[in-house]
């Protein structure tokens, strides 16, 4: 991997691409420009979510036999001990950059999440001013009940809830005049009871 401010240095690469089918360089997105890679290199670049893209695919080479020396080079540069200054100060400017993208992404979800809520505000006032009702008044078991009224008429349509009403308002009609009748008698009782 190659970071930031680090300069390749090819020469030495090949000394390693030499014993590999196919080589490959990992490095910050347009850190290394394709055209000066050894034909046969591969390149993935590395965004700084660590999410990787192949820039440029790597070739099969026919690779050399390992040999004893280069085992013996790779095991001493692998037991080699890390410099905690370098390594610190990788780790804290990742830090750095985790911290400044978390608090772009909260901006930008506040954000979402403010103007949903005040389109929903907006939206809640003009279906209320449209249908008369106060929204200061309503609870929540009215809200809900609204709601499924509005759902329902928006599903069946507004002439087929007219439909039903004007049906339910002349079934109403036509058994008021029996019902009148049948509590004449009831009401003259009551008067005279009393």
């Amino acid at each position: 991997m190659i970071g930031a401010g680090k300069k390749m240095h090819p020469e030495k690469a090949e000394e390693v691409a030499r014993y590999c089918d196919f080589f490959w360089i990992a490095a910050p997105a347009r850190l290394v420009p394709v055209p000066e890679l050894p034909s046969a290199w591969g390149l993935f670049e590395v965004d700084p979510d660590g999410r990787t893209a192949v820039t440029k695919k790597a070739t099969k080479t026919k690779a050399d036999k390992i040999s004893r020396e280069f085992t013996a080079a790779l095991l001493r540069a692998a037991s080699r001990p890390v410099d905690s200054d370098t390594l610190d100060s990788l780790l804290a400017a990742r830090r750095i950059a985790l911290d400044e993208q978390f608090t772009e992404r909260v901006k930008a979800e506040a954000a979402r999440l403010t103007r949903d809520a005040t389109a929903d505000a907006q939206h809640w006032s003009r279906l209320c001013a449209a249908l008369g009702i106060d929204p200061q008044h309503l609870t929540f078991i009215e809200d809900a009940t609204l709601m499924e009224a509005v759902k329902l008429a928006m599903h069946v349509g507004p002439e087929r809830v007219r439909s039903v009403l004007e049906g339910m308002l002349a079934s109403l009609d036509r058994i008021r005049a029996p019902l009148v009748n049948a509590l004449a008698p009831v009401a003259e009782a009551k008067d005279a009871a009393e």
